[in-house]
């Protein structure tokens, strides 16, 4: 059952019912937009608020359209742009509880709503707001909502504004529906005027007819020199046509026909006659059946009329014509049954004069020019007669005895005589039919491929002028198919290849072919690598007529075999790195002992501070290893799943502190997480803004940009089709030539008189274990920028870093056993772990090793823990003996260490039954905290 408004059921306020006159009168004038506008500005002049807004809700309860915003919510307190867009409502906020609760909301303390989400960009801030909804049939139509009252909403405000709503939806539902009305009538003029037919619309209520202004115009006259009364029609009808007209027309007003229409000559204001088609319909009848509206449609038929006439008074010379015509001509009565025929249209049916006649013709199969049945009751001579239209041009198809189809081109036309109903005009398209079709399906087909086609495909004549050109020719260089490129011939192709492209266009004349490889400028300034083949197009006399390329853009192909060949120097080497870097961790990991042994008993200030310089040096060194353990198969990423931010702002900041350029951050808000190694990426990062910071000191610029996109199948081949993170750094120092770009990705390249060439290459192979690529453009004198692509991961994690290097030793106790086949390792790491509170035995390789911890379980005095070399030379290696103890004791503390410092049994070393690990070098604070986390109690 409807609901009732305010004006039916319970009495309004005064201010309401005040405020419902004022909308009534403002209706009139405005759209229902703008009603519902100023609805909201009187909501708020009653509720003393400051925003007011008002959105739809569809049918199915689910669907909010966001579509009003009072004058001062729209001026003064929100700059969001969202009206007319559709909104879930399970994704909506507290705004809509009303809607989940079917009745009006108050939140007086909106600040405290733990339920509410976040607002778009420019809306303004909520403090309070009281949301109403706007039922009709049992269906919430809309709701109505006001907010930033100084004072809480009450339930007075509640009454006004549930009053208030309910009228103004009628006020405005009722301005839709004359709207709607409207704009159907204009769209119906429109339609019927635009194809030259003049309208009439007869209210037989009030004895008045508009007659549009086409309808005038086709009489000649002009919109002022004709009325409204239904003699201005009848007074111009041809004395002749009025009985039958008006016959017509009283037969459609009681009902006996369903339309109205009669062809008849109208007085025009020169005096002259015209032939007229009226056509016209009943829209409106009261309870007794009485027409009280009709509307019709005005055709000028004179020409055909002219036709006609010409036909009669002309019968001797058209029988002539009629006999000796090549295509078929028949007329037929008014009940369709053929009167007359020519040869021709024997020929074309393939059947006797006399059988025709007898209309064994319909016994045939006939198809539509689809190929699809045709009833009879479709044939162009029915709907002529039925329809008293002209049809043509209909394509027929006729099934003969033998199977064949014969293809036809029929038209009729209604002659209206004493015994003539139609004339029927048949043409034999068989053959023309047929070849159409193979040419159009082969057209289509080699059309449609030579327009998907990835290479562009040209054609041009013997001056170079452009036939043809596929859409790639524009997209490969960046430029829209309506776009006319400025550019012409070898204008934008690549200084230094001028020479290629014209000895190439010497072979094509020579040889009739040619093949060429070039570069040419893309609109974005970049250069893009090509390879075309061209063929000579010859004329019957053998004469160069035009020529024909296909063009492929071999760009990615270029990247991908650079990219092939990078690869293929860093794995030959990663082996020779891999020894490099676990030998000299080895040395390292005894050097920095020996100076964190030194530096605990040196006494002197001075020597301490030497110590602790050369620490630091020597750290420097351990850097250097671990870029080298990057290239060898130890160098596997631990991967984490995390948000890429704030980790990568974090990083660059620290990599630009002291510097003058200032960072601009470009993050996508719904930035995809991914599966990094935090160490390994902010090696990456680190050398990047590091060079950017050398590259454009004095720019005072540097961007990052971080963006989700979908890699498609061959578009970066490197990459398995699927979702990405890109990261971008760009800086605008002096970039780089494309011979230092080709570069700057292979080992020990650099351009700095102080570098080691590692540091790009460190980052290409890091970026590579991660699954993702690293690309670099560069333009000279404009800057560089770096992207690089990782793996989306989906949904957001965050990542906390620690950024505390304070020096803090773990004292704690227990009984340790170490096993390393350097005697430097073992001496300084038993000295250090005697410092901090641990008894220590040492053993070189594994069988020593199991003989001191099986030794040590016979005395009763079993080792806490023990520190196993993986790598050991001829003997056991630490997997091995931490095997051997795992079978007799499953809870004793067994770490593994390499010098192969991304070892996965040291990322992940509880996967193989350690209880953690720890790569060389460390020094005494790492040991001291590994430790500490397992041993020490307090």
């Amino acid at each position: 059952m409807e609901k009732k408004t305010q004006f039916e059921s319970a009495p309004a306020t005064e201010k309401i019912l005040q405020a419902a006159l004022r909308l009534i009168k403002f209706s009139a004038n405005h759209t229902s937009n703008e009603i519902l506008v100023e609805t909201l500005n009187e909501a708020e002049v009653l509720t003393g608020s400051k925003i007011g807004f008002c959105h739809l809700l569809e049918s199915d309860q689910n669907i909010l359209s966001l579509q009003a915003w009072s004058t001062r919510t729209t001026g003064e307190m929100c700059r969001a742009d969202s009206q007319g867009e559709h909104y879930p409502v399970d994704s909506a906020g507290v705004w809509v509880d009303c809607i989940h609760a079917r009745k009006p909301v108050i939140h007086n303390d909106y600040a405290s709503l733990k339920n509410k989400k976040g607002m778009p960009v420019g809306h303004a801030a909520v403090t309070r707001e009281l949301v109403v909804p706007v039922f009709r049939n049992d269906l919430i139509v809309a709701i109505l909502g006001v907010g930033n009252k100084d004072t809480d909403y009450s339930e007075t405000d509640v009454k006004n504004i549930s009053d208030l709503a309910d009228l103004s939806w009628d006020i405005a539902e009722r301005k839709r529906a004359e709207e709607a009305l409207r704009e159907s009538e204009e769209r119906w003029q429109f339609a019927m005027e635009g194809a030259g037919d003049g309208l009439w619309d007869w209210n037989t209520k009030t004895k008045k007819v508009f007659f549009s202004r086409q309808w005038k115009k086709m009489l000649g006259y002009n919109e002022d020199e004709i009325g409204d009364s239904p003699a201005e029609w009848e007074k111009r009808v041809h004395p002749d046509d009025v009985d039958r007209v008006l016959k017509e027309v009283g037969r459609h007003l009681e009902g006996i026909t369903p339309l109205y229409t009669t062809e008849h000559r109208v007085k025009c204001k020169d005096g002259t006659y015209k032939w007229i088609l009226d056509r016209g319909k009943v829209i409106t009848r009261d309870s007794s059946g009485k027409p009280l509206r009709v509307i019709g449609v005005y055709t000028d038929i004179s020409e055909f009329k002219r036709l006609e006439e010409f036909l009669r008074s002309s019968e001797e010379k058209l029988w002539t014509i009629f006999q000796v015509l090549p295509v078929g001509v028949a007329l037929l009565d008014h009940d369709g049954k053929i009167v007359q025929m020519n040869p021709a249209l024997e020929r074309i049916l393939r059947m006797p004069g006399n059988d025709i006649k007898d209309e064994k013709y319909r016994s045939r199969k006939y198809l539509r020019g689809d190929g699809a049945p045709l009833p009879q009751e479709e044939f162009p001579s029915r709907q002529a007669l039925n329809e008293g239209r002209v049809i043509l041009d209909e394509v027929i198809g006729i099934v003969t005895e033998d199977g064949s189809t014969v293809w036809t081109s029929v038209s009729a036309a209604p002659l209206d005589t004493k015994d003539i109903g139609v004339l029927t005009v048949t043409l034999d398209i068989t053959e023309n039919k047929n070849s159409r079709e193979i040419l159009a399906k082969s057209e289509e087909k080699y059309r449609s491929l030579i327009e998907l086609a990835d290479d562009v495909i040209l054609l041009t004549d013997t001056n170079g002028r452009h036939l043809f050109r596929n859409k790639a020719y524009y997209s490969s260089l960046g430029y829209s198919g309506e776009e006319e490129l400025a550019l012409d011939g070898h204008e934008y192709v690549h200084p230094d290849d001028l020479p290629n492209v014209r000895a190439a266009s010497a072979d094509l004349i020579r040889n009739g072919m040619a093949f060429s490889s070039y570069r040419v400028r893309h609109k974005n300034g970049q250069w893009i690598d090509r390879q075309a083949k061209t063929k000579v197009i010859y004329d019957s006399k053998h004469r160069p007529e035009a020529f024909m390329s296909i063009i492929r853009d071999i760009t990615e192909q270029k990247r991908y075999e650079e990219m092939m060949t990078r690869n293929e120097k860093l794995e030959s080497l990663g082996t020779i790195a891999g020894g490099i870097a676990h030998d000299f961790n080895n040395l390292l990991g005894g050097v920095f002992g020996y100076l964190e042994l030194a530096e605990n008993y040196a006494e002197s200030p001075q020597v301490k501070e030497l110590l602790s310089s050369a620490g630091r040096t020597i750290s420097r060194a351990r850097k250097l290893t671990s870029q080298l353990m990057t290239f060898s198969q130890g160098g596997d990423p631990d991967f984490r799943r995390a948000s890429l931010f704030p980790f990568v702002e974090d990083t660059v900041r620290f990599a630009l502190a002291g510097s003058s350029l200032r960072c601009n951050f470009h993050v996508d808000p719904n930035l995809w997480a991914a599966s990094y190694d935090l160490n390994q990426m902010s090696q990456v990062i680190d050398n990047i803004t590091l060079n950017a910071r050398q590259a454009a000191e004095d720019s005072g610029k540097y961007e990052v940009t971080a963006e989700n996109i979908k890699v498609n199948p061959g578009e970066i081949p490197e990459l398995v089709p699927g979702n990405y993170v890109r990261l971008s750094f760009r800086d605008f120092g002096r970039g780089m030539n494309p011979e230092i770009l080709s570069h700057i990705f292979d080992p020990f390249f650099t351009t700095k008189t102080l570098g080691s060439g590692l540091g790009l290459a460190t980052s290409f192979s890091i970026i590579k274990r991660h699954n993702g690529t690293i690309r670099a453009e560069s333009v000279p004198d404009r800057g560089t920028v770096f992207h690089l692509y990782l793996p989306a991961a989906g949904g957001s994690t965050s990542v906390e870093i620690n950024l505390n290097h304070n020096t803090v030793y773990a004292i704690g106790s227990g009984k340790i056993l170490i096993m390393d086949d350097e005697s430097e390792i073992r001496n300084t790491l038993r000295q250090e772990l005697i410092l901090l509170g641990y008894t220590v035995e040492t053993a070189a390789e594994g069988l020593e090793a199991l003989k001191l911890y099986k030794g040590a379980e016979a005395k009763g005095s079993p080792f806490d823990a023990a520190i196993l070399d993986l790598t050991i030379s001829g003997g056991p290696g630490g997997l091995d003996v931490m095997r051997e103890i795992r079978k007799n004791d499953a809870k004793i503390f067994l770490f593994s260490m390499s010098g192969y410092a991304e070892d996965i049994m040291i990322s992940d070393a509880k996967i193989f039954g350690f209880t953690a690990g720890i790569p060389k070098p460390f020094n005494m604070e790492e040991i001291s905290k590994l430790l500490s986390k397992y041993l020490v109690k307090s």
